[in-house]
């Protein structure tokens, strides 16, 4: 019987652990696996992705994969304990695999906090907008990833594994801490900044904190939670280069909350107002309506657009993070603006009183 390792290294994906592995999920009899050849390969900030191109002999299964992507924790790096092994373990198992790349295996480390996921490479049909980043996709790009995330957060909303076999949720303890780290660094944030924040935005942020349990309640009473993808910008999707479906990547940051959260990301995070004010409407829109397609329980557009406005309200304070913990300026910056932009455009302060 196959017994899944985790690979710390690239040499270490040879030929007879796929065979054993796709013998194991059913995926080869009659062939072999000849050899997988490495095509390319990307090192990011504590992962790296690995392409390869598989060949067999014998008569192969139409099922067996050809391109193959490991994503693993960078060779000769401290575990990190990425949870997107956590993602295809829990989750993935409850989606239409339409929504994602096919995944052949998952594996961490408990002791070592190192991970690999093996996945179709689909580089051949799809694509990404990392290489333009920060420039936004088309908007017929945009309006296929809010497709995606509809079907998605559909798929587990309100799921009764929810918070048993699938994730945890938030505990008040939690909430609490989250919120304590808060007050401790807009201070500082607020003194770094000094005059290069505005007036309007301090207040904004004294607003909201001095407000953060009235905050907590309005989350804690909101009736419908999902699985959320945690980073949605438009570059973590795959778009088809032809036909097909755009598929969402990068599920490490995943877990469970509203689902407008994820839009408020995508959207309030990273859209200056001008773009905001010619699409972000028509693309709630469409995502409500494409939502309403796969749940069984009633969320009127005032209760989506209730919880979209405490998403922004959430989207606020990542800038702070980023400038803590020493991220890149010109993301954080940018951040500041936009965020504080869409928190006055859609009155925000309105539902903290």
């Amino acid at each position: 019987m196959f017994v899944s390792k985790s690979i710390t290294d690239p040499s270490e994906f040879t030929p007879q652990y796929l065979d054993a592995l796709l013998r194991e999920l059913g995926l080869q009899s009659d062939a072999s696996v000849a050899s997988v050849i490495p095509v390319g390969e990307f090192k990011g900030t504590g992962s790296a992705l690995y392409r390869f191109r598989v060949s067999y002999k014998g008569k192969t299964d139409e099922r067996a994969p050809t391109q193959l992507c490991l994503k693993m924790t960078r060779p000769g790096e401290p575990g990190s304990r990425n949870r997107e092994g956590t993602f295809y373990e829990q989750v993935a198992p409850h989606i239409d695999p339409s929504c994602l790349i096919r995944c052949y295996e998952a594996v961490n480390d408990s002791e070592t906090g190192k991970y690999h996921i093996l996945m179709d490479d689909i580089s051949e049909t799809h694509e990404n907008a990392e290489e333009e980043w920060p420039v936004p996709p088309h908007i017929h790009r945009c309006e296929h990833a809010i497709d995606c995330l509809a079907d998605f957060h559909g798929q587990m909303w309100n799921h009764p594994e929810l918070g048993k076999k699938i994730g945890a949720i938030e505990s008040n303890q939690e909430t609490k801490v989250y919120w304590f780290d808060v007050e401790e660094m807009l201070p500082r944030f607020l003194d770094y900044l000094g005059d290069r924040i505005s007036p309007a935005q301090r207040q904004i942020y004294e607003h909201v904190v001095s407000h953060s349990a009235e905050y907590a309640h309005l989350i804690a009473d909101r009736p419908s939670i999902t699985v959320r993808h945690n980073d949605a910008h438009f570059c973590n999707f795959l778009y088809p280069k032809g036909g097909g479906v755009t598929k969402m990547i990068d599920w490490e940051a995943w877990k469970i909350g509203l689902g407008s959260f994820d839009l408020a990301y995508a959207i309030a995070l990273h859209w200056y107002p001008e773009r905001r004010s010619l699409h972000e409407r028509p693309l709630l829109v469409r995502y409500h309506s494409r939502l309403l397609r796969s749940i069984s329980t009633e969320y009127s557009w005032e209760d989506f657009r209730i919880d979209y406005r405490l998403a922004v309200i959430h989207v606020l304070f990542r800038p702070v993070w980023q400038w803590e913990h020493k991220g890149p300026v010109h993301r954080w910056w940018s951040h500041l603006g936009r965020a504080t932009s869409a928190y006055q455009d859609l009155d925000c302060a309105e539902l903290l009183g």
